[in-house]
């Protein structure tokens, strides 16, 4: 995520004073909330704590460079949501993300990354008008990668997010 929007702007273009436009896709469905096996030895957080860990550092490296932004965050299992809409305060998305995103949140449901896809699709036709041409686009998918819907929807995910006019990373917290 660093060398997307931190590295990568210093070394190859001047940076700019129209924010990154930043949509986050956040996976709520219960597989999201495993623990490694006891068994192993290994003490890590759930799933979603380690995938909000990387975001609220990556929003730290943001605000110390100085780097404008404008946040949305989305929810998603086999349907998703809007959680948060647009907004310019990363203190506002690290609240979302500390406090709403929980798992009281989680849902029943399996994963569907078309649904995500779908989402980031529509969230960013809602960008502001006078960003939408000039913001670096950025959708930030976090899941465990394990999309427990019909497998076609998986490739029309893809098809969509390439499609879709903005970069893509996976957070892949499984």
């Amino acid at each position: 995520i660093w060398s997307v929007t931190l590295e990568r702007s210093e070394y190859t273009f001047e940076r700019q004073s129209t924010p990154v436009a930043i949509a986050i896709a956040f996976d709520l469905s219960p597989s999201m909330l495993a623990i490694p096996d006891p068994g192993l030895g290994i003490s890590q957080p759930p799933r979603f704590e380690r995938g909000k860990a990387v975001l609220l550092d990556y929003l730290r490296a943001l605000e110390e460079q100085g780097q404008p932004v404008i946040v949305s965050v989305l929810g998603f299992t086999k349907n998703a949501s809007i959680i948060m809409g647009w907004d310019q305060s990363t203190a506002q998305v690290k609240d979302i993300l500390d406090y709403a995103v929980s798992p009281d949140l989680f849902g029943s449901s399996g994963t569907s990354m078309e649904a995500a896809a779908k989402s980031l699709l529509s969230v960013f036709s809602m960008l502001p008008a006078e960003l939408s041409s000039t913001s670096r686009q950025l959708a930030i998918i976090v899941s465990d990668g394990e999309d427990t819907m019909r497998a076609s929807s998986f490739d029309y995910a893809k098809q969509e997010l390439s499609d879709g006019g903005f970069d893509t990373i996976a957070l892949q917290t499984g």
